[in-house]
């Protein structure tokens, strides 16, 4: 497979009232043409940041720093390069569709502008692309549709809209950021789905962001697993949601729900610590129940296991 993405030592600092904090340090991952890379951890651990420092979308005044990042070939020299990529190459789909559609401008009036505005389309062809796209996406009535404002549609269809923008932008990585929060298990089922085929029919890099642990064992080529702003455990979904190393990854995969409803649901315990005030050393070890006496020293080491399996842990260093 073609590497589409290279990410080496992304580091993430964001602005508070008292200076800047660190939200990811030493973030390192590659993106392959059609596979799907599934991020997934507590919220508050980094993945959204990871995701918007990627096109440039993190709030004024962030500062981004990386080794080396790479989009289809092409170096980024700094940060400002990435927000060259957005919508020109690299596509987002957010949670909450209805917040990231103009409530002002009909479905397809905002649909046109996209294709005008990266494809350089005039009004017809612009027109023409935006109902096949509408269509692509598994709409109907598309005719009358496209004449309907957010506030019209049901959570669904404005999931499947902002599908048809990432597709207006012809991209060849799609960011899809919790896309299936807030829908019903149904719909949810629906929507990965049709993100799963576009991906594999268009060839996109897809960088899926998600708290469902099931979905990302469902769609997931490879996982990573991120917590406190690094990365602790990286590899197949096979190997890593069936198999895990980590012991974050192990307390993740326990809180799934049973099949059983009335089951009350486990939980991890403790809290994901405030980037202000991290803990010395793995900053998993005051919530680790296998936690070893240099877990609190120093920042475990990536290492590699035979099966290609990264892990972030004393436990397996020797491995």
């Amino acid at each position: 497979m073609k590497e589409t993405l290279r990410v080496e030592n992304l580091r993430v600092r964001l602005p508070q009232a008292k200076g800047l904090i660190w939200v990811c340090r030493d973030v390192s991952f590659s993106l392959f043409e059609g596979e799907i890379l599934c991020c997934v951890g507590e919220s508050g651990c980094g993945k959204t940041s990871t995701a918007l420092a990627l096109t440039g979308l993190l709030p004024e005044h962030s500062r981004i720093s990386f080794d080396r990042l790479v989009f289809d070939g092409e170096a980024a020299r700094d940060a400002r390069a990435c927000a060259r990529w957005r919508g020109r190459g690299i596509a987002h789909i957010f949670q909450e569709a209805r917040a990231h559609l103009d409530p002002l401008f009909c479905i397809g009036a905002q649909l046109r502008e996209t294709l005008t505005q990266t494809r350089g389309l005039d009004d017809q062809a612009a027109q023409k692309e935006s109902r096949r796209l509408l269509e692509r996406v598994g709409l109907k009535d598309v005719p009358d549709l496209e004449r309907f404002y957010p506030h019209q549609l049901s959570g669904g269809m404005n999931q499947r809209v902002l599908i048809a923008l990432a597709l207006a932008c012809a991209p060849r990585v799609l960011i899809a950021d919790e896309p299936t929060t807030g829908l019903d298990r149904n719909l949810r089922l629906e929507i990965a789905d049709l993100i799963k085929k576009l991906a594999a029919e268009n060839g996109w890099a897809v960088f899926w962001i998600t708290h469902d642990i099931r979905l990302a064992e469902t769609i997931a080529d490879r996982a990573l697993v991120m917590y406190a702003g690094r990365i602790v455990e990286e590899g197949g979904a096979e190997a890593v949601l069936k198999r895990p190393l980590h012991p974050y990854t192990q307390a993740l995969l326990a809180c799934r729900p049973g099949r059983d409803a009335a089951d009350r649901l486990p939980s991890i315990p403790g809290e994901v610590p405030d980037f202000r005030c991290l803990p010395s050393g793995c900053a998993f070890h005051p919530r680790c129940a296998q936690r070893l006496q240099e877990c609190d020293r120093e920042i475990p080491k990536n290492t590699v296991q035979p099966n290609g399996q990264g892990v972030r842990c004393y436990l397996r260093r020797n491995t």
